[in-house]
C-alpha cells in the first residue's frame, strides 16, 4: 500500500512528512481546495476555496474594524490559508474531526499550518486566531444559507451567534470548482508575501 498522495503537480507527496517549504504549492493548494466540497457534500456544492475566501473577506471587514497595527492582507492572508492543509487530508466535519482517534491528524495540521503561516510571515496572536475562528464560525453560517439550509439547527445556531448585519457585504457566491481555483489563486498572489 503506497504512502504517498499524488498531488494535481503529479509529485508523490508522504502527509505524514510534508514539508511545507519544499511542498507548499500554491496552484496545488487551489486547484485541491477548489475541488474539495464542504459539508460532505450533504447540503449541496460548496468548495473549501471559496469557504476560504469567504473567511478571507470576514478577515479583512475585521481588520478594519481592530485596534491594531496588523497590515490588511496578513488577516486576509490567514483566512485565505487558514484550511489549505485540506489538501492532504480533505473537509473532515467537526464532529468526526473532535473524536479523540483523530487527535493526531488535527496536531498534524495545526503544526502543518503554523509552518505554512510561518512561511507567509503571517505570526498570528492569539487574539486574532480567535477573529478568524469567528470568521470561520460566520462564513459558516452565510454558506449555509446560501445552500438554503434554513431549517437547519446548524445554521440556526451559527446566524444566532454571527448575525449577517455584521458582515452585510459578505456572501457566498456557489461558483463553480474551476473560478474557486482562479479567485483563490489571484487572492494569493496579490496579497502573498513570499
Amino acid at each position: 500500500m503506497s504512502k504517498s498522495l499524488s498531488l494535481s503537480n503529479n509529485k508523490p507527496v508522504n502527509p505524514y512528512e510534508f514539508d511545507v517549504r519544499r511542498d507548499f504549492e500554491p496552484e496545488v493548494v487551489a486547484r485541491s481546495l477548489s475541488n474539495i466540497c464542504r459539508y460532505v457534500g450533504h447540503h449541496g456544492w460548496m468548495s473549501v476555496a471559496e469557504h476560504s475566501l469567504i473567511v478571507a473577506n470576514v478577515m479583512g471587514f475585521r481588520w478594519d474594524k481592530a485596534p491594531t497595527t496588523d497590515l490588511r492582507h496578513d488577516w486576509r492572508m490567514l483566512g485565505l490559508l487558514h484550511d489549505s492543509m485540506e489538501m492532504l487530508f480533505g473537509d473532515i466535519p467537526t464532529p468526526v474531526k473532535s473524536h479523540p482517534n483523530f487527535d493526531f491528524l488535527r496536531a498534524l495540521e495545526n503544526k502543518y499550518l503554523r509552518e505554512v503561516f510561518k512561511l507567509h510571515k503571517l505570526f498570528p496572536t492569539r487574539t486574532v486566531l480567535e477573529e478568524l475562528h469567528n470568521a470561520d464560525r460566520f462564513a459558516m453560517s452565510i454558506e449555509l444559507e446560501h445552500l438554503g439550509q434554513y431549517s437547519n439547527p446548524m445554521w440556526s445556531e451559527h446566524i444566532a451567534a454571527y448575525p449577517r448585519e455584521k458582515y452585510p457585504h459578505v456572501n457566498a457566491l456557489g461558483i463553480d470548482a474551476q473560478e474557486a481555483e482562479a479567485m483563490w489563486l489571484l487572492a494569493y498572489n496579490n496579497w502573498s508575501r513570499v
